[in-house]
């Protein structure tokens, strides 16, 4: 099987006051995939901690104003259940997207990322650039109110909360393009308070037919091998 979301779940929760988000699977994560969870916060009056579920990595966080965004992984075990509770210490609208991505590299799953803010723009595109080919990438969009009217072309945009801070996700297929930047533009009804990830994924060896996948050759070391 070729590096690719398994299944994804999003909270459901309605536009209310909880310090708490939970992501449900449908069923169980099987062991050895890898997933990657993405919440919005409501960061009122100022930016909150968050607590994730025993085992999960923090990979970054970003605050713009009124919106905060929280990206974390974790390499599924044995016994690990279909269901994950964050818990924040601001009690606002809080939301988020969870994947579970079979086919990727449980050393290092996260290839690469980008993120973007801004307190007005109707438009945010984040971007990131891969160091292997054939990574899966993954965005999340949240703004202080109002909604998204759309995602790039060539993005399956997977959830849509009209909420206030929603999590609003897309997903695109294996990247084929070899190591060039990936972007994903997100466009919103209002100029509100905004930010957004993308998360590149890397693919297992496996994945990429049992070679490893190319990586990005360092300047130095081209010169060296041309002169």
């Amino acid at each position: 099987m070729a590096l690719s979301v398994v299944q994804r779940a999003d909270d459901g929760q309605p536009d209310d006051s909880r310090s708490t988000i939970v992501l449900t699977f449908g069923g169980a994560p099987t062991p050895g995939n890898v997933m990657v969870a993405i919440i919005s916060t409501g960061d009122f009056p100022s930016p909150g901690t968050m607590t994730p579920p025993s085992g999960w990595t923090t990979v970054d966080d970003l605050n713009q104003d009124f919106v905060g965004l929280h990206v974390y992984r974790r390499v599924v075990q044995s016994g690990d259940g279909a269901s994950y509770t964050w818990t924040y210490d601001v009690t606002d609208n809080h939301h988020g997207v969870l994947w579970e991505v079979t086919e990727a590299d449980v050393a290092a799953p996260i290839n690469a990322f980008g993120k973007a803010v801004s307190g007005s723009s109707l438009t945010l595109a984040p971007s990131a650039t891969p160091t292997v080919d054939g990574c899966l990438a993954l965005s999340v969009y949240s703004n202080d109110s109002g909604g998204i009217s759309g995602v790039s072309a060539g993005w399956t945009l997977d959830v849509n909360q009209d909420v206030s801070h929603p999590a609003d996700a897309a997903s695109r297929n294996a990247l084929t393009s070899g190591l060039s930047a990936v972007s994903v533009t997100w466009t919103q009804n209002f100029g509100n308070a905004c930010g957004a990830y993308i998360v590149l994924i890397e693919p297992a060896a496996a994945a990429a037919g049992g070679a490893p996948p190319m990586r990005a050759i360092n300047p130095g070391l081209l010169s060296l091998l041309t002169r």
